[in-house]
């Protein structure tokens, strides 16, 4: 399972990690609660949030800020990662993470097509399962409905 904090203990990581930018205001850590609960409101679990999305939600915060230039010349890059977290999930803790935010369709034969594109294992990280994602939902090459949309 992916790992979940509160926001509070996101901002001790972040400190912990002495990851650059650290902007830790009491305005910043109220932009990134509220970021969070609405990223994440068809949760089932609620007040502890994916590591995923809590970065997603600081670096909104972050890249809002007046000063976002000042930042980036310091070294922020626009992407923010914890590291030594679990970003891996189950198929079913991805689908039932992100199916409603990012407007996934989650059917049994887009699973399997999934599982076909996907390493042996019983986790992976994100970014890997929406690229399996992407490609399982994806109209056969030379498909009527790929060609409709200019595909080869």
């Amino acid at each position: 399972m992916a790992d979940r904090l509160t926001v509070q203990e996101f901002f001790a990581a972040l400190r912990e990690q002495k990851i650059n930018p650290r902007v830790d205001t009491p305005a910043v850590r109220a932009s990134v609660d509220a970021r969070v609960r609405a990223l994440c409101a068809s949760y089932p679990i609620q007040e502890r949030w994916p590591v995923l999305d809590l970065e997603s939600a600081y670096q909104q915060t972050l890249n809002e800020l007046p000063n976002v230039l000042d930042l980036v010349r310091d070294g922020y890059t626009g992407t923010v990662n914890l590291r030594g977290y679990d970003d891996t999930y189950t198929m079913d803790e991805w689908f039932g993470d992100f199916a409603e935010q990012w407007a996934l369709c989650d059917a049994p034969h887009i699973r399997a097509d999934m599982l076909e594109l996907l390493p042996r294992a019983s986790t992976w990280p994100s970014p890997r399962l929406w690229e399996a994602y992407k490609n399982a939902t994806r109209a056969p090459r030379g498909s009527w409905l790929r060609r409709l949309i200019g595909g080869q």
